[in-house]
């Protein structure tokens, strides 16, 4: 089964770009075999040939790294970073052409591998390194592997909204939707005008209102009106209160006068925050405590 998807993949993957190379045909042909039939160590000796004999050729690197991580050898692997970086490939095109090897052939643990072996050995190309973990760990849904990765980061680079942006998504990703809240306040603070962080904000709030509303309203329908616990009211009161709070946030996110996202989702969003805000406001504190507010 392995060899009968591998064939076409390799030789499409490897036809691209090397056809117009001079790549010694009979050690490529070898170490093509050698790939292909699981002979791991077979195949990166060819390769680590290949690689010193033809250095501009990006692909070979690629397989270079595979092969040798897949036989078991560490430092074959970082033979051929050092290589391809002596040789004035950049980090950026060997990553990306070991993440399309690894896609195809089905094993991207290869692939990160390779990034933190690299971060290990060449802790200064580690800003790079992260960067690419960061993005590999949140496409595969690695939150704790992810998050692990942007709190490392954010210490060198403790204002950088691109990290902040990305630390808010794995925390909503993961069920920590006030962790993602706090870090998309903090990207308000440092920009006003991010877009994404006011909708998340006005969308947090909006519903975290919604929630208080609901309870409010349930705590005020639950028992008879002169049968109601004082603990029940006191309830209704608190909640009422809280969602009220919630609702003027929301409304300062969404409403402002900068937000100029007028989706038809936002506009109803923002109507029904100004009418909560508008019926809770108006019902005195007596009020509320004898008959609940209208929905």
């Amino acid at each position: 089964m392995f060899r009968s998807l591998f064939c076409p993949v390799f030789f499409l993957f490897f036809s691209l770009s090397v056809a117009a190379q001079e790549v010694n045909s009979i050690l490529q042909r070898k170490a093509e075999t050698h790939f292909e039939n699981r002979e791991w160590r077979e195949a990166a000796a060819m390769f680590n040939v290949l690689i010193n004999e033809s250095p501009s050729v990006l692909e070979l690197y690629a397989y270079a790294v595979a092969s040798n991580d897949l036989g078991g050898d560490k430092r074959g692997v970082m033979a051929a970073v050092e290589l391809s970086e002596k040789s004035g490939i950049p980090l950026d095109s060997l990553f990306d052409k070991t993440r399309q090897l690894c896609t195809a052939i089905g094993n991207n643990g290869i692939y990160e591998r390779m990034l933190l072996c690299i971060k290990g050995e060449q802790p200064w190309f580690k800003r790079i390194v992260n960067k690419y973990l960061l993005r590999f760990y949140m496409e595969r849904k690695e939150n704790a592997k992810a998050l692990a990765i942007a709190d490392e980061a954010l210490l060198s680079f403790p204002d950088n909204i691109r990290l902040l942006n990305a630390k808010a998504s794995i925390l909503a990703d993961s069920g920590d939707l006030s962790g993602a809240a706090d870090c998309m306040a903090l990207v308000l603070r440092l920009d006003s005008t991010v877009m994404e962080a006011r909708l998340f904000l006005g969308n947090y709030y909006f519903i975290k209102g919604s929630e208080l509303y609901e309870k409010g309203i349930s705590a005020s329908t639950t028992s008879a009106a002169d049968s109601v616990p004082t603990a029940t009211v006191t309830d209704r009161v608190d909640y009422l209160g809280e969602a009220r709070s919630m609702f003027l946030l929301a409304e300062e996110y969404l409403g402002s006068d900068s937000m100029d996202i007028n989706t038809p989702y936002v506009l109803n969003t923002v109507g029904i925050i100004r009418e909560r805000i508008k019926e809770l406001s108006g019902l005195p504190s007596a009020a509320l405590q004898s008959s609940p507010p209208a929905k």
